[in-house]
């Protein structure tokens, strides 16, 4: 059904005037001039034929508003002309009536003549990022609506279901985010369903891979949607989720040099190690420790150590123990670390003859302790190496002492508290 404005009929005829009182004659002009051009009119680059005019004639006849809506629409170029397949330009303006009737009547006479006109254009505008059109919302009638939003929404459920961990930042970008955003209010589940769908990829970078800032980028990205409530809510506390991990993981990382300080304590002991991975790995953690809760650590460690092994002391030595687990404070474990580094270095040395990565840990161990770093003024004297480490005098005798996380030397405390 093409539209055809019963004005620009009559202006194309010469008639200048058009009532409903001149209706009559107007037809019987326009039908004589229509019948002399073969039965065919050319309006606004469009044919109309004789039968499209009478049926235009007929509807007016039935209903004396339509006349007022052609001139509504004949006042606003813009819709007029589009309403003819123009699409250089929409209409931006709402579609009141100027008789002072509601626009309901108005709405849904002209809606099956604006959703075949604004039906391709916004399937178009959707792929060319047209934000002027997306965001057009035109007052028409809701199943027609439905037809014109119809394959945006295929078009959303497709991207939704496309998403994966590796090329959501790619499809979900910021031209994205901006046509989406601009789609109308029609399309808010479908948009907050897909910021659901970003936010469950943001849970699984840290579920799947354990990279936290890859997940409050993906989750940043969902933020950048206009969902509706329930989504928002979601969406904070998914952050404070991630914020509260961020947390524990930068106090956990005030410790992770401490642990692994031990461990790699053990093992670098063993001919098989391999020093400059080792130091690599420990170097950029030594110097994050935080000595209180390196101490807590410590301490809960050796006090549940000694508690299992009360049965082999008396009362008072129990006491005596935990007491002094108690009294414990940082300058003990800071000189206990820098200890471990200076062994691990001489075990560079002799265990492994790795001289310049020996110098490495003497230099973090000097770091450490002072907390500045050393200027080497000439190079350290090579030690002779000796056949085994275990059998070296900074050896610990005791295997308890390492028995947990490779503790080692820091044990000697425990021993010097009985």
């Amino acid at each position: 059904m093409s539209f055809l404005n019963i004005f620009d009929l009559a202006q194309h005829y010469g008639i200048s005037k058009l009532e409903t009182s001149s209706l009559i004659k107007a037809k019987r002009r326009i039908l004589a001039e229509i019948e002399l051009d073969d039965d065919e009119v050319e309006i606004r680059n469009q044919t109309f034929s004789k039968s499209d005019v009478l049926n235009l004639f007929y509807e007016i006849d039935k209903n004396e508003n339509i006349l007022s809506f052609h001139k509504t629409i004949f006042q606003n170029q813009n819709l007029n002309t589009f309403l003819y397949g123009d699409s250089s330009t929409i209409p931006t303006k709402a579609f009141h009536d100027p008789l002072g009737r509601t626009s309901t009547d108005f709405t849904s006479y002209i809606s099956p003549f604006f959703a075949k006109q604004f039906g391709n254009l916004y399937k178009n505008a959707f792929e060319e990022g047209n934000i002027e059109v997306l965001k057009f919302n035109p007052p028409i009638s809701a199943h027609f609506l439905e037809d014109i939003y119809s394959p945006i929404l295929k078009k959303l459920e497709d991207l939704k279901n496309d998403l994966t961990l590796s090329n959501v930042e790619s499809k979900i970008n910021n031209s994205v985010i901006e046509k989406l955003n601009a789609l109308p209010q029609y399309f808010m589940k479908s948009r907050s369903d897909i910021a659901l769908r970003v936010r469950s990829l943001s849970v699984d970078a840290w579920n799947k891979k354990e990279d936290l800032d890859l997940a409050f980028k993906i989750l940043d990205l969902a933020f950048k949607l206009d969902v509706n409530s329930s989504t928002k809510q979601k969406l904070d506390e998914d952050e404070k989720g991630l914020k509260d991990l961020e947390q524990k993981q930068k106090e956990n990382e005030k410790l992770e040099g401490f642990i692994e300080l031990m461990n790699k304590a053990e093992e670098i002991k063993k001919y098989s190690a391999n020093p400059s991975q080792i130091y690599n790995s420990l170097a950029p953690k030594i110097l994050k420790i935080d000595l209180s809760k390196a101490k807590e650590f410590l301490q809960i460690m050796l006090i549940e150590d000694a508690k299992q092994k009360a049965h082999s002391r008396t009362d008072y030595q129990n006491l005596q123990i935990i007491l002094n687990i108690e009294k414990m404070d940082n300058d003990f474990v800071k000189n206990s670390i820098v200890e471990h580094l200076e062994k691990m270095a001489e075990s560079c040395r002799n265990v492994h003859s790795q001289y310049s990565i020996a110098e490495k840990f003497d230099d973090l161990a000097y770091e450490f302790k002072n907390g500045y770093k050393r200027v080497r003024s000439k190079p350290k004297p090579k030690a002779e190496p000796i056949s085994s480490y275990e059998n070296s005098s900074i050896a610990s005798s005791d295997a308890w002492s390492r028995s947990f996380l490779g503790l080692g030397n820091l044990y000697r405390f425990y021993f010097i508290c009985i």
